[in-house]
C-alpha cells in the first residue's frame, strides 16, 4: 500500500517503521493498525482514500519531525496524535494540505507542536460536535503541547476562537486570523489579507 524508492510495504505501519525518510501511499485502503512514526519523515498520501477505525491513524513520537501532505483520510477516531501516550517524548507534525475527517478530534497534541499550513478538517458526528476538532491535552497546554495554524479550512471549529483549551482558545499563529465563511466553516488567512477583504 506504500513505498519508498524500491521498497514496497503491505501496511502504512510497517512503511513508516522501515523506511528511511519518505513514504508515499500507493493505493486507497483501510487502516487496521496505527502507524507509529519515531523518526523525521515525510508521508505523501497521494490523495488516495484512507479509511479506518483505529486510534489514531498516525502517532508521532520520539521527538520526530513529520510532514504529511495530500491526505484524504476518514477515520472513526482521531487521525493524528502527537507525543507518546505518557508524554515521555514529543512529536512534531506539519500538515501541508489534504482532507482529514475524524471523530471527536482530527489532531490532538499530547506533547509537541502541530503546525497546520493548509487542508480541510472535519469531525464526524459525536457528542462533542467539532469542539475538539484540533486539541491539546489540557494539562500540557501551552507549556509542552501547542498548535500553530497558518492556513486551512475548519468545519464547525473556529481556530481563532474556540473552546478546545477553554473559552477563547486561539490556535492561529501570530499575524493570522480566521475568516467566517458563513456556512459553519472558517478559513485561516494572513491578517493583512483578512483586513483587506473586510475593507479595513
Amino acid at each position: 500500500v506504500a513505498f519508498e524508492g524500491n521498497n514496497y510495504y503491505n501496511t502504512l505501519a510497517y512503511a513508516v517503521k522501515d523506511a528511511a525518510a519518505n513514504v508515499t501511499v500507493l493505493k486507497a485502503h483501510e487502516i487496521t493498525k496505527t502507524a507509529v512514526v519515531e523518526k523525521d519523515m515525510t508521508i505523501d498520501f497521494a490523495g488516495l482514500a484512507i479509511t479506518g477505525n483505529v486510534f489514531p491513524v498516525v502517532r508521532v513520537q520520539k521527538d520526530a519531525d513529520v510532514t504529511v501532505m495530500n491526505g484524504n483520510i476518514n477515520n472513526n477516531d482521531y487521525v493524528f496524535v502527537l507525543g507518546a501516550s505518557d508524554a515521555s517524548t514529543a512529536g512534531n507534525l506539519t500538515i501541508e494540505n489534504g482532507l482529514y475527517t475524524g471523530t471527536v478530534s482530527v489532531a490532538s497534541v499530547t506533547k509537541g507542536t502541530l503546525a497546520i499550513e493548509g487542508g480541510e478538517f472535519k469531525a464526524n458526528a459525536s457528542e462533542y460536535n467539532a469542539q475538539y476538532l484540533i486539541n491539546c491535552i489540557d494539562a500540557n497546554y501551552p507549556a509542552t503541547a501547542n498548535v500553530s495554524i497558518t492556513g486551512g479550512t475548519f468545519y464547525g471549529f473556529d481556530p481563532e476562537n474556540n473552546a478546545a483549551e477553554g473559552a477563547g482558545t486561539n490556535f492561529c499563529a501570530e499575524g493570522y486570523l480566521s475568516v467566517d465563511n458563513g456556512d459553519g466553516s472558517y478559513t485561516v488567512r494572513k491578517g493583512d489579507y483578512v483586513a483587506e477583504i473586510k475593507g479595513g
